[in-house]
């Protein structure tokens, strides 16, 4: 097994606890692909300057048509990452919880290790990007690309309030890094990490203290710049959870009495889409929130019948998916600010590649060289998650011993 591979293993172990290793692969599977579908979607439309929004069937060429499908996935890929980061971590911790297990010590040296250090070198990176392009004085792309940016300049980078926001995961309070656009979704991470727990615990344990921390921070993400949306995304990464949840009682019953349960399961979740489906474009004019809910519950669909019916990929598969897999949120994290230096330094800072069979080949040759300069910034980074979750939680036993010990003093 490839470090990148151990380094998973040893993450997603606890969460799959339970499940099978082909699932676990499926997973993988769909981890990589959604990675490569946001690195695609930014190609697209910040280096070939495909319309966020374009309909592919006005364009000719089937490549274009397929350049077209990218720039308009990138969102919805990360709504699929929302129900899996909900699946992967408040599913288990749900469970933990249930069981009686649940350790905020070992729970938040998890999620610390995982997302603080790729976000705090992301940020980095992306204001070393904005320096660069700046130092080339070959055009700014951020600006010229304003319909993707709403008008902000690579410049807006360094403002002091955007960038502490992004130390501290407070994205949501002020504006976007211009030259890192995609760190927006690390925070809602991050708090939906912190407010699922208070939610559980209020509701399952009857503690109105905890269940007021979490009302407070709803409250909290109704006054942000995202407003209903963040909190809509907070139902979407739950419906990964509850999934979770339903697919782990499901298999610890005999197969004869579950088959029912399933049925019902599999049977509602795909008839609440549909009513979304045929419900939600005439009635509600959010688009974005709109189509968040009906990629959740299409991505839950998905893993229950995934769960109920899926089989063992085939074995190259499997390995080619895991790898993948394993750096998918260091592509995810560091794509964006590489890609805009590398089309101001190549000449494109302040125009569109032409959008022909040449360009999307060259397109796709970016592709492979962004994933192989992520691996990079996986390798200062997101490699050392297992060892630095460990030292988190010595760290913050020892800090629990004080406090247990000053109160017992006091």
């Amino acid at each position: 097994m490839s470090t990148p591979q151990r380094a998973t293993a040893a993450v997603a172990a606890p969460a799959l606890a339970g499940f099978s290793v082909g699932y676990a692969a499926w997973l993988d599977l769909i981890r990589g692909a959604m990675a490569l579908v946001v690195l695609a979607h930014h190609v697209a439309i910040l280096a070939l300057g495909v319309p966020e929004h374009a309909d592919a069937i006005s364009y000719a060429e089937w490549y274009q048509q397929a350049m077209v499908l990218f720039a308009n996935a990138g969102h919805g890929a990360v709504m699929v990452f929302f129900v899996l980061s909900g699946f992967l971590v408040g599913g288990p911790m749900l469970a933990r919880e249930r069981a009686g297990s649940f350790c905020w010590r070992r729970y938040l040296a998890a999620r610390m290790a995982r997302i603080l250090p790729v976000s705090l070198l992301a940020t980095l990176t992306a204001l070393m990007a904005a320096w660069a392009i700046g130092a080339l004085q070959a055009g700014d792309p951020v600006l010229f690309r304003a319909d993707f940016y709403w008008g902000m300049a690579t410049a807006d980078a360094f403002e002091p309030l955007r960038v502490l926001a992004h130390l501290f995961l407070l994205q949501p309070f002020t504006e976007l890094m211009p030259t890192n656009a995609p760190l927006w979704s690390l925070p809602n991470e991050w708090w939906y990490y912190l407010v699922f727990p208070c939610l559980v615990i209020g509701v399952g344990r009857r503690r109105v203290g905890w269940l007021l921390l979490a009302l407070l921070a709803g409250w909290l993400m109704l006054r942000t710049r995202q407003h209903w949306m963040f909190v809509g995304r907070f139902g979407v990464w739950m419906l990964g959870a509850f999934a979770h949840a339903a697919v782990l009682r499901l298999a610890a019953l005999p197969a004869v009495r579950s088959r029912g349960y399933w049925s019902t399961l599999i049977g509602g979740t795909a008839v609440l889409l549909a009513a979304g489906l045929a419900w939600l474009p005439a009635r509600w004019e959010d688009g974005y929130l709109r189509t968040d809910l009906l990629t959740g519950l299409g991505t839950t669909l998905v893993l229950l019948l995934l769960a109920r019916f899926g089989r063992p990929l085939w074995t190259p598969v499997a390995h080619a998916a895991e790898r993948l897999a394993s750096v998918s949120f260091s592509v995810y994290a560091f794509h964006v600010p590489l890609l805009l230096v590398l089309l101001t330094a190549v000449g494109y800072g302040d125009r569109y590649v032409e959008f022909d069979a040449a360009g999307v080949a060259f397109g796709f040759s970016l592709m492979g060289v962004l994933i192989a300069a992520c691996l990079g910034f996986w390798a200062i980074g997101e490699r050392h998650t297992p060892r630095l979750r460990v030292w988190l939680e010595g760290r913050l036993e020892r800090l629990s011993t004080r406090m247990r010990a000053s109160l017992a003093r006091g």
